[in-house]
């Protein structure tokens, strides 16, 4: 594999990428007309937003997704040499830090390898002999990033999915008890987001390794075992954290703050069967998997997943894992506009966009990710732009604006988490969000790609002028002020896609702030088969579409920034929230 370090050919890369930085932001003109431009617009906000131009859009992109950046990797030279030019662009758009005396804001995240110590070895009592199965990292077993290195011995229980779910009258945990022993549950959750009431996907909520983890060691369990979702196939897939380095493109990532309580590993259907001691003849893990999906659906669900619920007998356990994780250098980029209002100021308004991508591969091909999301990123730096024009102008906005550049969204909305998390300076508050993520090219869908599951075909040039607005399901009054905005713009605004097969809410940086019942929308311009290929280049972006979409929520942004109440989140309706 190649090394993350830079080579000397590309740090003459990097040299040469940070001259062609200083060279746009010294000689990119703004706000020059030609000759048979129609006459400037007569409001402040009508001026500023016709700043924002497809011109201006097209020189920032064709920067940050040139190869001189490599793909701007979560924790690679790219990815620093990306922040510091985003820093300056909105540096010089008059935006303050929010904290300190820099607009990087460092992000607490830990890289991990699995070392070669990491095992389970099962004991059994038969016919008072013990017997012994063991196995080691792998086809059978792989810790999670974020365990700690440690080794535990204790007796097995299986407790379902791992899910206490009161609300929704679930619980794995029912009459079971887990103290002092290793739990073995299912990867992600019975339904996994298909049906209305769903308990979420394997990312966030009940799903997640992280929310498992908790919940068992709250109960007074040493270890867990998880097992994957698919056999073996789905084990070595995410097997790609090992002893060796990867690619900046499948390295991987985690924020500190999640470290797990207790030794977590994943493990292959075969070591669970030994683990948990099951006869194929009676019951295997198909017949216990079946068993939950219908207690979640039914109307007798705790009785059912209580059932479900056993201690093995006769087996102990020991679970090593071996994980070492080490701290990374990476920023979010965060600028401040203060409100003028001495009350409404502490009320925040969040403008973002992820700025990382996926680097490049071990065959050294760079992803530069010019839709994803090079596209709502210098979307953002419009905004931005045409803000400072409102202020230079004489306005003011009530509340305070952040411009927010996230780093580690490919790795799991590192650094939009982490923000959300965060308590800001000054008793400000976030009471909304606009997320700007793959916004310049037209939704297209081909025949037979796994990849584009619960979309219909869609033909190149169908959706030329069409942008996809999410969370309107949890921020309706938002959805209509995009509406209402969208009057002066003149797209065809696609407000479905909250409930999507392809959990497309929750996969950027408005998530995080939804969670935490801060109304958002999500602008994106959809799936198309250049996503995450080397392919996504600057060349194939809809310049002109994309103008459109950031004048719309450079409107919507300073509509929220001075109107006397912000629109409040909205808890969706079943059907909405199960997806």
């Amino acid at each position: 594999m190649r090394s993350l370090g830079c080579t000397s050919a590309s740090a003459r890369a990097v040299t040469t990428a940070l001259a062609a930085a200083a060279f746009v932001l010294c000689t990119v003109p703004r706000g020059l007309r030609a000759a048979d431009d129609p006459p400037p617009p007569h409001t402040p906000l009508d001026r500023a937003v016709a700043t924002v131009t497809a011109g201006d859009l097209r020189s920032a992109l064709t920067f940050l997704a040139g190869d001189g950046l490599q793909g701007r990797a979560t924790g690679h030279a790219g990815s620093e040499l990306a922040a510091r030019y985003l820093a300056a662009m909105l540096g010089a758009a008059e935006a303050q830090p929010l904290s300190g005396s820099s607009l990087l804001q460092s992000i607490d995240l830990i890289t991990p390898a699995i070392g070669p110590d990491s095992h389970l070895t099962i004991k059994e009592q038969v016919r008072g002999a013990d017997v012994t199965a063991r196995f080691t990292y792998g086809e059978h077993l792989h810790p999670a990033a974020m365990s700690p290195s440690r080794e535990v011995t204790a007796p097995v229980v299986f407790a379902g999915y791992g899910i206490s779910a009161p609300a929704m009258s679930y619980d794995d945990y029912a009459g079971l008890d887990v103290s002092g022993r290793i739990v073995v549950v299912f990867d992600r959750t019975p339904t996994n987001g298909q049906t209305p009431d769903a308990f979420g996907n394997s990312t966030d909520e009940h799903g997640s390794l992280l929310v498992k983890a908790r919940l068992a060691h709250a109960r007074g369990a040493v270890g867990l075992l998880v097992v994957a979702p698919n056999g073996n196939r789905r084990l070595r897939s995410v097997g790609r954290t090992s002893t060796t380095v990867p690619s900046p493109r499948e390295r991987s990532f985690d924020l500190a703050s999640n470290q797990l309580p207790i030794p977590v590993a994943r493990i292959s259907g075969q070591a669970a069967t030994a683990a948990l001691g099951l006869d194929a003849r009676k019951t295997d893990l198909d017949a216990l998997r079946d068993r939950l999906v219908k207690a979640a659906k039914s109307d007798t669900r705790p009785a059912a997943a209580a059932v479900a619920s056993f201690a093995a007998t006769n087996r102990v356990a020991t679970l090593s894992t071996d994980v070492d994780q080490r701290p990374v250098a990476a920023y979010n980029v965060i600028g401040l506009v203060p409100g003028a209002d001495p009350v409404l100021s502490k009320e925040v308004i969040v403008v973002g966009a992820h700025f990382d991508h996926d680097g490049m591969d071990d065959e050294g091909r760079i992803y530069n990710g010019a839709d994803d999301n090079g596209s709502g990123t210098v979307g953002v730096l419009e905004v931005a732009e045409a803000v400072s024009r409102l202020i230079e102008a004489g306005e003011r906005p009530r509340r305070s604006i952040v411009f927010a550049l996230w780093n580690g969204e490919e790795r799991g909305l590192l650094g939009s988490r982490a923000f959300a998390a965060s308590t800001l300076p000054g008793g400000r508050t976030v009471v909304a969000n606009l997320n700007m993520d793959m916004i310049g090219r037209d939704l297209e869908v081909p025949e037979d790609d796994d990849r584009f599951t619960g979309f219909a075909p869609t033909r190149p040039g169908q959706h030329t002028n069409t942008v996809m607005v999410l969370g309107y399901s949890r921020a309706p009054g938002l959805a209509q002020l995009a509406r209402d905005e969208n009057r002066n713009i003149g797209l065809s605004l696609m407000v479905e896609g909250d409930t999507h097969a392809q959990n497309l809410l929750r996969r950027s940086d408005q998530w995080p702030f939804l969670q935490r019942r801060i109304p958002a929308l999500f602008f994106t311009t959809g799936l198309h088969p250049d996503y995450h290929t080397p392919d996504d280049d600057v060349q194939k972006i809809n310049f002109a579409k994309m103008e459109k979409i950031v004048r719309l929520v450079t409107r919507m942004t300073w509509h929220l920034a001075t109107a006397a109440a912000v629109p409040p989140f909205t808890d969706p309706a079943p059907e909405s929230a199960a997806k």
